[in-house]
């Protein structure tokens, strides 16, 4: 089901909120949240076989825009509203210029044709790019993906279904990464009525009659969700938190994801052998080649990792089944690891545990669990949910809910 714009600010706004609360350090080059709000203009992101998926809010402070925005769910499909609080991804400044570049590409690689449409598209999550529909003069219709941080590639076909084994080059879908047999809506419905408990509350403390939030402005709605959040039961647990400062890398190529979060670490545990891309891949490419065109297959990653890091001095461990509580005590113990998820691999280098809930007859407290994530891909930072940890108020039993995207699998290094 689809979330209306107004009700998604209104997500964004909370979630912002609990965030500026709860959150004591953020990476470098990641914008101040202390006096950030919601922009009233969101950008529209839809899946590359058609529906929306996310809105995209600004952070804006009293100076103008900040280097950041409030992603949140589009469609209830998604399951929890909150997907994360990120740097900006630059290309979405000049779309414009964007389009016109797709239009040249059409023009190269389909003489003859006409660019029909183009719609802002996630693909291979978190990647953005433009799902062109290109019409052939026997007025056949061809769908590619254009891919915004890489223009100068070629246009991507759209795939009709089945997945990639491969973390690189490839148009996936994001809801095709959806976990089958799994129904999302009790994790969102969660969420709404907590958000929903948090208004009428914070409205309520402040004598605030017939509160309407799809008409509040900025200020009113600061003030409500402020005096919402600040009666929380003492014993609901204080915030945990911990980052590890790990720069950042843009990957070079569309298949080297593997191959940055390869760099990243090697800059992180200061290996000078292998810290450029390339040399990376170079590596990579000796016999047996664990590197091809298109990426690294996730049954290859642990060797790759493990080629690139002096075995004297490091080990490296594969997990298949990545939790929580794994990326918690890595994170403890001052390890970053490459998180893998659907045909993408990024750097965990911090977590975040926050809880949150309303007051009154009815307690909806909601346990949010987050990463703190290097993407090379988008050129970001990016705090991401990972789990959600939801309790029953009659029965008092917890329930544990991973958020989208799922984690699928996680590449740890360890210093020997």
């Amino acid at each position: 089901m689809e979330i209306a714009p107004e009700k998604a600010r209104i997500f964004a706004q909370a979630f912002l909120k609990n965030a500026q609360a709860t959150i004591a350090e953020v990476p470098v080059g990641f914008p101040r949240l202390t006096d950030a709000a919601c922009g009233s203009k969101q950008v529209e992101i839809f899946d590359i076989s058609g529906p929306r998926l996310f809105y995209d809010f600004p952070l804006l402070d009293n100076h103008g825009a900040l280097n950041g925005s409030v992603r949140v769910a589009a469609d209830t499909i998604v399951g929890h509203p909150f997907v994360a609080i990120q740097t900006e991804t630059t290309h979405l400044r000049s779309l414009r210029n964007a389009e016109q570049a797709a239009e040249r590409r059409v023009a190269e690689e389909y003489p003859g044709t006409a660019l029909e449409s183009s719609q802002l598209v996630c693909f291979n999550y978190p990647r953005l790019g433009l799902r062109l529909t290109i019409r052939k003069p026997s007025g056949e219709r061809l769908i590619r993906i254009f891919d915004l941080e890489f223009p100068a590639s070629r246009l991507l076909a759209a795939p009709e279904g089945g997945a990639s084994r491969i973390e690189g080059d490839t148009a996936l879908s994001f809801l095709a990464a959806l976990p089958e047999g799994g129904d999302p809506s009790p994790l969102f419905t969660h969420a709404d009525e907590l958000v929903t408990g948090l208004l009428k509350e914070g409205a309520r403390r402040l004598a605030i009659l017939d509160f309407d939030p799809s008409v509040a402005d900025q200020q009113q709605m600061s003030a409500i969700l402020d005096s919402g959040m600040s009666n929380q039961p003492e014993g609901i647990g204080a915030p945990r938190e911990k980052l590890i400062q790990v720069p950042l890398l843009p990957q070079k190529e569309p298949d080297y994801c593997v191959i940055a979060c390869i760099s990243m670490l090697l800059r992180f545990y200061g290996v000078p052998q292998y810290a450029e891309q390339d040399d990376v891949r170079k590596r990579l490419q000796e016999s047996p080649p664990l590197y091809q065109s298109g990426g690294v297959l996730p049954e290859h990653q642990a060797e790759a990792f493990d080629r690139c890091f002096p075995s004297e001095h490091f080990r490296v461990d594969m997990d298949n089944t990545p939790s929580w509580q794994h990326a918690f005590e890595d994170i403890e113990a001052g390890r970053p690891f490459k998180s893998g998820i659907y045909g993408h691999a990024r750097v965990a280098v911090g977590y975040r545990e926050a809880a949150l809930t309303t007051t009154g007859q009815v307690l909806l407290p909601e346990w949010q669990r987050c990463l703190w994530i290097n993407d090379p891909n988008s050129s970001n930072v990016r705090l991401e949910l990972y789990e959600v940890v939801t309790q029953d108020d009659a029965t008092h039993e917890k329930k544990t809910r991973p958020a989208i995207p799922i984690k699928y699998n996680a590449v740890v290094v360890r210093r020997i």
